[in-house]
């Protein structure tokens, strides 16, 4: 036996552990009620209705998780796209910020060109003018 093989064996009861612990965990985070009050209405139900019952209690309860998982996660969707409306919206509003700035600044060194175009041109005029006979 190679060490992969080893490896291999021992990740056997170590996926069994990790299954186990992630199942008890989304147990009881999603649980709507105490395991003592679901297994009272399991027994009432199987009491009363049989095997039948208890399997429509435990539908039931699995319909109203689901339900709620749903819920929460439309809940959830429309939080974050609420927040990311607004982040857009903040980010447009600094990027229109910027590109006002920079058309200011653009339209100042635009003007600062004409400015130094014109006085060139005057200063050229008048040496022809200074120049002609």
């Amino acid at each position: 036996m190679n060490r992969n093989d080893e490896t291999r064996v021992s990740l056997g009861p170590l996926s069994l552990i990790l299954g186990a612990a992630v199942g008890t965990l989304a147990g009881m985070l999603l649980a709507r009620r105490s395991g003592k009050v679901l297994r009272r209405e399991l027994t009432k139900a199987h009491n009363a209705e049989g095997f039948g019952g208890a399997v429509r209690v435990l539908k039931d309860e699995f319909t109203a998780v689901g339900q709620d998982v749903s819920d929460h996660a439309r809940t959830m969707t429309a939080e974050q796209t609420e927040h990311l409306q607004e982040m857009k919206d903040r980010m447009r509003e600094k990027a229109n910020a910027l590109l006002d700035r920079g058309k200011t600044k653009a339209d100042k060194a635009l003007d600062a060109a004409d400015d130094s175009l014109h006085s060139f041109r005057r200063k050229a005029n008048k040496k022809m003018d200074d120049t002609e006979i």
